[in-house]
Order: C-alpha cells, then sequence, then structure tokens
C-alpha cells in the first residue's frame, strides 16, 4: 500500500493496487487494463502481491520493481516472464529494440533468477540513467528465411468418402479431493529401512563396431569417476535441516503442477508435508531440533514420500480444498 501510494501521490503515476485482499471487482478490473485505457484514464503502473503470475495476462510491462524476496523460484519466472513479451503497438516496429528493466536488490539474492534468464546486470543504477537498445541489448538473432522451397514435405490430409469418425478422446474424470486427507496422508507407511545408492563405478566399457577385423572390442575401465556424479550429504545437522526444508518446499510445487493447481497454494502444501515429515520421520521434533540421524531418514525418504502421496488420488486436491478443516 505504501508503494503504491508512493507512485500515486509522489511520482504522480496512476497506479492500480492489487492484493489478495481486494475484492472481486478490484481483481476484474486488474485482468481488464484496457478499460481504464479506452475511459481516457490508463493505468501506468501496477503494485501486486502475488497476483503477477502466468493467468494474468499483462502484455506491456516495461519495468518490474521488486520489492521482496521471492519464496518460490517458479513464481520468480513467472513474475519476470510478464515482461518479456515484446509491445505490438500500432507505429511500434517488429525489429525494433525493447528492454524490459527489472529494478533489484543484492539483499534479496536473487542471483539464480538473473543467471537463468542469463540477464545483463546493471549496478548502482540511479533515476537519471537512462538504457540504451545498441548497447544494453544483444545483437538481434539472424532472421531465418526459407531458401529452399522444394525439399519441402507436404503431407496430405486424408479424404473421407463419408462422414469421417473419430475415435472419441476419453480420460478419467479428476479424483475427488479427498475431506479426511489427514488420515489418509497419516495412513502412508515408509520401510524401516532402506537401500540408498551412494556411488557407481564403471567396471568396463564394451563396444561393438562391424568392420572386416571383427567386431567385438572390450576396453578397460576408466581410471577416475566425476566426484560430482552423487549429492552428498550436508556434513552440518543445520544444513541438513535447511537441504529437507528446500526440498520439501520443492516437493509442494512439484506436487501442486502434477494436479494442475497454482503455486499459491504452496505454503499450505509445504506445511502439512513439514507435519508429516515431522510425525514420520523426525519423532515430531522440529527441523531445527531434530537428531541428524532423524534429518537424515527425512532426506533419503523424501522422493518415497512424494510418489506415495501422488499416487494416492484426490489427497493434495484434498489438502487444497479442505485446508485446515
Amino acid at each position: 500500500k505504501h508503494a503504491a501510494k508512493t507512485l500515486n501521490n509522489y511520482f504522480k503515476v496512476n497506479t492500480l493496487l492489487i492484493t489478495e485482499e481486494s475484492s472481486d471487482a478490484e481483481r476484474r478490473q486488474a485482468t481488464d487494463l484496457q478499460k481504464a485505457r479506452r475511459a481516457g484514464k490508463p493505468y501506468k503502473a501496477v503494485v501486486s502481491v502475488l497476483m503477477l503470475r502466468e493467468g494474468w495476462d499483462v502484455p506491456e510491462v516495461g519495468a518490474i520493481l521488486l520489492l521482496r524476496k521471492f519464496s518460490s523460484k517458479v513464481y520468480g519466472q513467472q513474475v519476470i516472464g510478464r515482461g518479456l513479451r515484446r509491445v505490438r503497438n500500432h507505429g511500434v516496429d517488429e525489429d525494433e529494440g525493447q528492454i524490459c528493466a527489472v529494478v533489484d536488490h543484492p539483499k534479496l539474492e536473487h542471483q539464480w533468477l538473473w543467471k537463468i534468464f542469463d540477464s545483463k546486470i546493471r549496478d548502482n543504477v540511479g533515476l537519471d540513467d537512462e538504457f540504451d537498445e545498441e548497447e544494453d541489448l544483444p545483437p538481434a538473432r539472424m532472421r531465418q528465411e526459407l531458401v529452399n522451397p522444394g525439399n519441402i514435405i507436404v503431407i496430405p490430409i486424408p479424404e473421407c468418402k463419408d462422414e469421417c469418425e473419430f475415435d472419441p478422446i476419453i480420460t478419467d474424470p479428476p479424483p475427488e479431493p479427498l475431506s479426511d486427507w489427514r488420515e489418509v496422508l497419516d495412513g502412508l507407511e515408509y520401510p524401516a529401512a532402506a537401500v540408498t545408492i551412494t556411488d557407481s563405478v564403471i567396471t568396463g566399457v564394451e563396444e561393438r563396431k562391424l568392420d572386416a577385423g571383427g567386431w567385438t572390442t572390450v576396453k578397460s575401465a576408466p581410471d577416475r569417476r566425476d566426484p560430482g556424479d552423487s549429492a552428498p550429504i550436508p556434513e552440518s545437522a543445520e544444513d541438513l535441516a535447511e537441504a529437507v526444508k528446500t526440498e520439501l518446499l520443492a516437493m509442494a510445487e512439484r506436487l501442486l503442477r502434477q494436479v494442475g493447481h497454482t503455486a499459491q497454494f504452496t505454503g499450505l502444501i509445504y506445511k502439512n508435508l513439514l507435519g508429516h515429515v515431522r510425525s514420520k520421520f523426525l519423532e515430531g521434533a522440529s527441523l531445527g531440533l531434530a537428531e541428524r540421524h532423524h534429518l537424515e531418514a527425512a532426506w533419503r525418504m523424501s522422493h518415497l514420500a512424494e510418489k506415495q502421496i501422488l499416487e494416492t488420488p484426490g489427497l493434495v486436491e484434498g489438502m487444497v480444498k479442505h485446508g485446515d478443516q
């Protein structure tokens, strides 16, 4: 609210504020920004909280100001992706260079995000600094053109003498959300012992070649291995607890993606996963107070927990629909 007030009152920028507390009417207003433009009072800025995701189509985003740290890598990519669509207004040449400027702060620790987008980073940018399309944009990619049209293979469309009939695509209906999801989640069982593959060794490489001199050649095993092939368990209990927490957050996002829900329920799913892990592997202790061998069990068995949850129809949907009821 303070950011929107600053833009409206200090910078005199017509700004729309949308948060999770906004009414349905305000949310509809955000999805139809063209209505305000047609009325002669277009919004020049939007301040949003957990709203600028893939379901919100705002094509003309030229600047993004990040005011807090992303808790989800998926959501971070969605937000920046809103600014990567080209502006296609009347009079804008399709070959014209366009810049999406993102204002960030090193304390937010978003280096992983800029690495994903291969972004150009400019430090110590002031209010009077400007961008230059020639200096700040990479060279334009060469346009692909069709050189040999005669090489095109045309796949003919089959002709139907009578009315064509196609087998209907039958899909199973989505599972009903489980109202007793707590009892179902608590009922998941895990083996008391598990075998974990921590390393692998190549004992031999066999190459098969067909030529006049024969057709099988056996080579010896390589002399060295890549030490980075397997993910080591963090040494300290603190780092291990943080690794378990990070994995549970990622698991919550994957589970939601698998059942078709957005990332806005990540916190809810993470809380339920954490409670499940504490009950099954940590003897009720928190991540910070759990013993190391219990944390190792949670670390090793997390993939099995995710597999069982996904294989239980309606379990994730039940968490989302019935929540804490």
